[in-house]
């Protein structure tokens, strides 16, 4: 794993230059072209950040003329068991080893096979995400036998957990005879179920450069870093989205820290809010407002003009007329709740 090493720049000069960056309204920015993403009820936020990024370059390098990264691809390639096990380093890592399955080839085999449940890919995943993460939990990580009795109570859980994202037509029923047709985990199954559309034929190696990681110790050390980091170009970080909820939470660096709720997003831009330096974060639940950014100054586009409004507040939004595309979060306040960043080597 290669790691990125910074030269720590002091508080004070931190708090003194606040340069205004953005790379979503830049000219010609690739991220004109790169949807916001929704992940809704399934937990592969790492894998939507990891192809926005990766979507990114190969836009800006004019490998691509659009967004071709599918998720769901990022998360099974750095997954053995469960999809959301995995980071951004290890999906960007394992993309440049195996080469990409185009987004459309990926969605369409999802589809097909959700099909026969009247489910599209998204529910599909979150429940066999569902399923795979209860049966881990039943049988030590799958070390102890597999039961009739285990599938099916794990089978029911997972329903109850997916409920909600899934449509009111939704035939779970029709899912268990190929659930319990062959002992895989969901990620063999999944890449049971892409592998005719991503076969070797329809795999494309792109020029991706190397991921690189930095493990952030302190929150001094992470400060300096993602302010460093932004005027450089995007980056993705993990950190906990407790802190969009409770603008005082700081995570546990030192253990356990089960309200923490670990996440990863995309930094696109850095600007100063009245007396405090904000990042742009592009968050992966969606354009529209929500618990966690309602007190919070967004950029906004006007959906019929494509126009950006800059502070973008949840009374603008409601007008229906434009997206949320991102949203400022204090640089000290994020620092304290960041546990790593992933970028590319220059």
């Amino acid at each position: 794993m290669k790691f990125l090493i910074f030269i720590l720049l002091s508080v004070s000069a931190f708090a003194q230059d606040c340069g205004t960056v953005n790379y979503l309204t830049q000219p010609n920015s690739p991220f004109n072209r790169i949807p916001v993403a929704d992940q809704d009820g399934l937990g592969i936020c790492y894998a939507y950040t990891a192809a926005q990024l990766v979507d990114y370059h190969l836009l800006k390098s004019g490998q691509t003329t659009s967004a071709v990264m599918h998720p769901a691809w990022l998360a099974l390639k750095s997954s053995r068991r469960l999809l959301y096990s995995g980071t951004e380093w290890e999906a960007i890592t394992s993309l440049r080893a195996s080469g990409s399955c185009n987004y459309d080839h990926v969605e369409s085999a999802l589809n097909l096979f959700g099909a026969r449940a009247n489910m599209t890919s998204m529910p599909l995943l979150a429940f066999l995400e569902a399923y795979e993460t209860d049966i881990g939990k039943q049988t030590n990580r799958r070390r102890d036998p597999i039961t009739t009795g285990i599938r099916g109570a794990a089978f029911t859980n997972a329903i109850m957990a997916t409920f909600d994202i899934c449509p009111d037509d939704v035939l779970f029923a029709r899912l268990l005879p190929e659930l319990t047709a062959a002992n895989e985990t969901s990620v063999q199954l999944i890449n049971r179920i892409v592998k005719d559309a991503c076969n070797l034929n329809n795999l494309r190696t792109y020029n991706i450069p190397e991921p690189l990681i930095a493990q952030l110790s302190d929150d001094g050390i992470a400060l300096a870093s993602i302010d460093d980091q932004i005027g450089k170009g995007p980056f993705t970080f993990a950190y906990c989205s407790a802190t969009w909820d409770n603008s005082s939470y700081v995570m546990n660096r030192l253990g356990a820290d089960d309200a923490c709720g670990m996440h990863s997003s995309l930094a696109v831009g850095r600007k100063k809010i009245g007396q405090q330096c904000h990042m742009l974060v592009r968050n992966s639940w969606g354009i529209g407002w929500g618990d966690w950014n309602k007190n919070e100054k967004c950029l906004c586009k006007n959906t019929t003009t494509g126009v950006w409004v800059d502070d973008c507040t949840e009374a603008l939004h409601n007008d229906g007329n434009h997206s949320v595309e991102a949203c400022y979060i204090g640089m000290e306040r994020l620092a304290r709740n960041v546990q790593d960043l992933t970028t590319f080597n220059p």
